[in-house]
């Protein structure tokens, strides 16, 4: 449990230097980083995810762990964005920025060759990885000085970025309105089918995305008879990952046109990047 709650403290830092200093590109980093530290790495490279590969030298894999910790000070300092995760053969390394001293810190390190090691053997880490299920329950209320009332209930069930492409979701909603001195009140339900396909660029940190939305929607307008509709509608969207989340804008285009913009937060972003690349190594 520490060590889950220090690497999102990592990641915490990593997004208020991106912020403050503006993010480093993988280009810039092989241009104006690599050339000082060509004796520990001779290769740097993205994941999908945006995450920092480095490929280590044999001068790196025998050096002592305050010599590492030497070398990764200055990377790690011009690296905040995210993690970074070491390769030396069959072992890895997994390196953040301490917020407390500053300083590069050893976070983690595994070997893939061995048979005994739980982070690339557990079934807990490949199955989270691959089937990353999701639930979200909600509601509100609300009733004025007439005894006017509005109620909302919500939910999603489903799945995102399934092998790192793929969100499915199903969504239903209810909202009813009327006054509490009657009995007749007014209400919509609507279940809904939505499905995103994402086409991501790690050079660039961003991942596309475009989907579709179906919605059955029967509503009821204070009398026995129920309208029932069927809509649908196109999905247009980018993310781009930075910090411990992405920055996202959507476009849902159906009967109208709506845009979304937010930040979504992902707890455990950094760790779930390090399962991935231990599955995809």
């Amino acid at each position: 449990m520490k060590q889950v709650l220090l690497i999102l403290s990592m990641l915490l830092t990593g997004f208020q230097h991106s912020v403050a200093q503006g993010s480093m590109t993988i280009e810039s980093f092989n241009r104006d980083v690599m050339p000082r530290y060509l004796d520990y790495f001779d290769r740097a490279e993205l994941t999908v995810n945006g995450q920092l590969q480095l490929t280590a030298t044999g001068k790196y894999n025998l050096s002592t762990l305050q010599d590492k910790k030497s070398v990764m000070n200055g990377v790690v300092q011009k690296w905040p964005e995210t993690l970074i995760v070491i390769h030396m053969d069959s072992k890895c390394e997994l390196w953040g920025l301490s917020n407390e001293t500053g300083n590069a810190l050893l976070l983690d390190s595994w070997d893939l060759s061995s048979p005994k090691n739980p982070k690339i053997q557990g079934s807990k880490i490949e199955g989270t990885s691959r089937h990353p299920w999701f639930f979200y329950l909600g509601g509100m209320t609300y009733i004025d000085s007439n005894k006017n009332f509005d109620a909302a209930l919500n939910a999603h069930v489903g799945f995102f970025l399934l092998l790192n492409r793929w969100d499915l979701a199903a969504s239903y909603s209810e909202v009813v309105k009327g006054t509490t001195s009657s009995d007749v009140f007014a209400g919509q339900l609507s279940l809904g089918l939505l499905s995103k396909v994402y086409f991501p660029i790690k050079e660039l940190n961003i991942s596309p995305n475009i989907g579709g939305q179906l919605d059955l929607n029967m509503i009821s307008n204070h009398s026995p008879a129920t309208v029932t509709t069927l809509t649908p509608s196109l999905l247009l969207g980018i993310s781009w990952y930075v910090g411990i989340g992405s920055l996202d804008l959507g476009f849902k285009i159906g009967n109208g046109a709506t845009t979304l913009i937010g930040y979504t937060i992902i707890p455990g972003f950094g760790s779930k990047k390090k399962n991935k690349i231990l599955t995809e190594n």
